[in-house]
């Protein structure tokens, strides 16, 4: 059995001195941070009595002849190979060829480079690329090792109908009143009778509050009837109309508010469709549009989409989408529960302004607008292709919400591998992460 043998700095020196005269390329020793490698048991033991030292000594010399015979074999081992040293307390000396690089040192580089080619070929395996080439997908979810994970979806508050919708509703027209407040009314009431003045002159009898609420329910009873389409002669019909709408308001008198009946101020308005298109409409609009989120708050779910409202009267920014069922209309972007439908936030698509710049990212800031008031919330937002992109997820997530939708084959943000589906088996599903974001291709 060998024993080892501690070497001073004097005698590693005189080693490599022999070894390069029996070789023809230099070896030298590399070491960690100081002059020479001097394991740290035997500075220890430089550090006992003198007693010891003799003692360790006078043994070391007992075995003289065994550890020449050992030394030599390390050494034609350690010139020969030029690898690596031993290893003790973490650290290693590794022996490598001088100079321009002998074969140890190829062979040691071989290998290393063997490695390397080994584990990119196994990251290139796992992961995906992007088609921008910005973006690294891996094929395996990321494992958060310390830590507790991120709480999503989580509501800190109730939702469904709030304290005030609950305190202030008792019967049908108190719900009507809840969307139709004071404020809304008063303004349609100023600006209808404002506008008489240009119509009838003296002959009219200005509008109420009660008669308003009665034309608005004449209206809303049209639509219940879907009788928009009819004649007003035919609504008013003894016979073949609705007693109750006949009994509600004379047919005259509907006339009347129907063709004065005004949101703002006619006299300005031109001035102020230069900049806005939505002007006539936009004060009564913005005031009805807050009265929705006073009176619900949507549960953890819900869903932005487009809506085309069926219109083919004269309107500055009517719609053609060919694949809904009324083809022409006013678009809107809604936010809605998606447990319950309920709107919660309203946009209407007006288009660009004569002479604006084209708009980029137009779902993404759509979305992010009808949000704004859910900013912080916990929820997740479902959306379509339109919308749906990386970009989107990651901005909604920086205000504590999620979003699910599918997304487009051109999105330069997704890998071609999982937009490619030749060659895939049927009903295959192939899945992609990035940080928080899960793409799934089926």
């Amino acid at each position: 059995m060998a024993v080892k043998r501690y070497y001073s700095v004097e005698e590693v020196h005189k080693l490599i001195l022999e070894d390069s005269s029996d070789s023809d390329n230099e070896s030298e020793i590399v070491h960690d941070s100081d002059d020479s490698y001097v394991d740290e048991e035997h500075q220890n033991k430089s550090d006992r009595p003198t007693s010891e030292a003799d003692e360790e000594s006078d043994h070391s010399s007992d075995d003289d002849d065994d550890q020449d015979e050992s030394d030599s074999m390390d050494d034609d081992q350690q010139g020969s190979g030029g690898g690596r040293g031993t290893t003790r307390g973490g650290r290693r000396a590794v022996g490598c060829s001088g100079g321009q690089g002998g074969g140890a040192d190829l062979a040691g580089g071989t290998a290393g480079t063997g490695d390397v080619a080994t584990e990119n070929s196994d990251v290139a395996s796992t992961t995906l690329t992007s088609k921008n080439g910005n973006i690294i997908w891996t094929k395996e979810p990321v494992v958060q090792v310390t830590g507790r994970h991120a709480a999503c979806n989580v509501m800190h508050i109730k939702p469904g109908p709030t304290r005030f919708a609950t305190r202030n509703v008792d019967s049908p027209m108190s719900a009507f009143q809840l969307f139709m407040r004071g404020p809304i009314l008063q303004e349609i009431e100023k600006w209808t009778n404002t506008e008489r003045k240009n119509v009838f002159a003296d002959n009219w009898k200005d509008v109420a509050r009660d008669e308003l609420h009665c034309y608005l329910g004449v209206l809303i009873l049209i639509g219940v009837y879907r009788a928009k389409n009819e004649p007003i002669s035919e609504l008013w019909n003894n016979e073949r109309g609705q007693s109750i709408i006949s009994g509600s308001m004379s047919r005259n008198r509907f006339q009347q508010i129907s063709r004065v009946l005004r949101f703002d101020d006619a006299s300005s308005r031109r001035e102020r469709r230069t900049t806005d298109k939505l002007a006539p409409i936009k004060t009564a609009f913005g005031m009805w549009e807050a009265t929705l989120e006073d009176a619900y708050v949507p549960f953890e779910n819900v869903t932005v989409d487009e809506q085309l409202l069926t219109y083919r009267g004269r309107c500055p920014f009517i719609q053609y989408i060919p694949n809904k069922p009324g083809k022409y209309g006013i678009k809107f972007w809604v936010l809605c529960d998606s447990r319950t439908s309920y709107v919660s936030h309203v946009q209407v698509y007006t288009e660009r302004q004569q002479g604006a710049a084209r708009e980029t990212n137009q779902g993404q800031s759509v979305v992010q607008e009808l949000c704004s008031n859910l900013v912080g919330s916990g929820r997740n937002v479902t959306c379509d292709n339109f919308v749906t992109s990386l970009t989107l997820i990651q901005n909604l997530k920086k205000n504590n919400m999620t979003l699910l939708g599918t997304a487009r084959k051109n999105r330069t943000e997704l890998p071609p591998e999982l937009v490619t589906v030749k060659g895939r088996e049927v009903m295959s599903t192939l899945f992609a992460y990035h940080q928080d974001s899960t793409i799934a291709s089926y």
